[in-house]
C-alpha cells in the first residue's frame, strides 16, 4: 500500500510536470523523451539536437517505488553525468521504470526493463541526417550500465542469465564483451526485512497529530505499526518473498563465478593464458 501511494503522489507530479511542459530541454540543453508505453516505456535523456556525438549509452534503473519515474526521481543525478563536460555530452541515458508492486518475481522486473531498454534502443535515432538508430550503431559505441537499490539487483539478474544462457560456452572463440555494470546502494533484502522497515519508517515519520513526528499522537501510524508486524510475521513463517530470494540471488552469483572461473583456469591449461585470464576477470 506504501508503494500505491508513493506511486499516486509521483503520478501527479508527473502530470503537473508535462503541464508546464516538462519535456522541453533545459539550459543544459537536454531534454526527455518517452519511447514505448506500458511495459516497454522507457525515458530516454539526450541532447535536443540529437545523439551525433554519442560515444555510449547508460542503462539506468532505479530503487524501489522512484524507479517507475526516474525522470523524475533520478532527473538531478542522471542530467549532471550526460551533461558532464569531462563525457563531451556524448553519453545517453535510457532509463527503465518499473512498477515493483506489480509481482514479486524479480526475474520478471529485470525481464521488462531488458526489453524496454532493446525497444529504446531500436527507436531513437541519430540526427546527423542517416537515420541510424542506437541500436544499428551497436558496438561503436560503448554501453553501460547503472542500478540503484533494487535496481542495481535487477541488472545483476540480468548480467546472470546471461551467463546463464551461454554466452561464455565452451566453444566460444573468446569470453563475451559484457557492458560493464556498476550499483549504488544494492539491495537484495528479503520481503520480511523491507516490510520491517516500512513499519519502522511509519512509525517514525507517520505522526502528524500531536506530538508530531514519531510523538506517537497519529492513530493512522499507531494502528499501522501491528499491521506490518503481522505481515513480516506471515512472509517469515510462510516463506512468502521475492523470488529469486536474497540467498537464491548470492547463490546464483558464486557458481556462475565459480563456474567461469573454471572455464578460465581450464582455458589457460589448454595453452591460451591471455583469454583465460581475461575471462577469470570478467567473471
Amino acid at each position: 500500500s506504501g508503494g500505491l501511494a508513493l506511486r499516486g503522489a509521483l503520478a501527479r507530479l508527473e502530470d503537473e510536470r508535462r503541464r508546464r511542459g516538462g519535456g522541453r530541454p533545459r539550459s543544459d540543453g537536454l531534454q526527455w523523451t518517452q519511447y514505448g508505453g506500458g511495459t516497454g516505456e522507457a525515458w530516454v535523456l539526450a541532447p535536443e539536437e540529437g545523439c551525433d556525438r554519442t560515444w555510449a549509452v547508460l542503462h539506468f534503473v532505479g530503487g524501489f517505488g522512484i524507479g517507475s519515474y526516474p525522470q523524475l526521481c533520478y532527473d538531478a543525478l542522471l542530467r549532471a553525468v550526460a551533461a558532464s563536460p569531462q563525457l563531451g555530452r556524448g553519453l545517453v541515458v535510457i532509463a527503465t521504470p518499473y512498477d515493483a508492486t506489480s509481482t514479486l518475481s524479480h526475474d520478471e522486473l529485470s525481464r521488462s526493463c531488458v526489453d524496454a531498454y532493446e525497444a529504446a534502443l531500436k527507436d531513437a535515432r541519430f540526427a546527423d541526417g542517416s537515420g541510424a538508430t542506437l541500436a544499428e550503431r551497436r558496438g561503436r559505441i560503448a554501453e553501460l550500465k547503472f542500478g540503484h537499490s533494487l535496481g542495481g539487483k535487477l541488472l545483476l539478474l540480468e548480467r546472470l542469465q546471461q551467463l546463464k544462457d551461454g554466452l561464455w560456452a565452451e566453444n566460444a572463440a573468446a569470453p563475451p564483451r559484457l557492458p560493464a555494470l556498476a550499483a549504488v546502494g544494492f539491495n537484495n533484502a528479503p520481503l520480511s526485512s523491507s516490510l520491517s522497515f516500512v513499519r519502522d519508517l511509519v512509525k517514525t515519520y507517520g505522526g502528524t497529530g500531536p506530538g508530531g513526528p514519531g510523538g506517537g499522537g497519529d492513530f493512522a501510524s499507531a494502528a499501522a505499526a501491528p499491521v506490518f508486524e503481522l505481515l513480516q510475521n506471515l512472509a517469515s513463517s510462510l516463506g512468502f518473498d521475492f523470488t529469486p530470494s536474497a540467498e537464491e540471488t548470492e547463490a546464483r552469483l558464486t557458481d556462475l563465478v565459480d563456474a567461469h572461473l573454471a572455464n578460465a583456469e581450464a582455458r589457460a591449461g589448454n595453452g591460451n593464458g591471455g583469454l583465460g585470464a581475461e575471462a577469470a576477470a570478467q567473471a
